[in-house]
């Protein structure tokens, strides 16, 4: 489900738009709304599901926390997910920009060659391609 599912999207204009657009645009957002909430839901529900069974038991609980003190970094997890930015969406030049939890959005160049992305973004855009940020990276680095 995505822009390309709603078929009324050249109706949005002042001369098009009317009533009957209102309704299937907002049964639309609707149904996706759902869809999002039963998809984060079921994900939430298998991360619960893989916690609970890593932590059925003191011992396996105390094995658990110690291995999340030992690999987790709470800063690097904030830096990443820019969750402590106050405007999680910000308008520039009439677009809309994404500011918090970037590592999970792909780029959205303007240009052939941009590639002004940020660092933990999952891939990098350059010459039309989308390259993922580890291979991006690594030939930045050779480079």
């Amino acid at each position: 489900m995505g822009k390309t599912d709603f078929v009324h999207l050249d109706d949005f204009t002042a001369e098009r738009y009317d009533s009957a657009v209102y309704e299937e645009a907002t049964f639309f957002l609707s149904a996706l709304k759902k869809f999002y909430i039963n998809r984060y839901n079921k994900a939430d529900e298998e991360k619960d599901k893989k916690i609970n069974e890593l932590t059925n038991t003191p011992e396996k609980e105390k094995n658990f926390e110690e291995y999340r003190n030992q690999y987790q970094n709470e800063a690097i997890a904030e830096l990443v997910k820019n969750t402590v930015e106050q405007n999680r969406i910000i308008e520039k030049n009439g677009k809309l920009i994404q500011k918090i939890f970037p590592i999970y959005k792909n780029p959205d160049p303007e240009h052939l060659v941009d590639f002004d992305a940020q660092f933990y973004m999952p891939a990098k855009h350059f010459l039309n391609q989308n390259i993922d940020t580890l291979y991006f990276n690594l030939g930045v680095i050779w480079g």
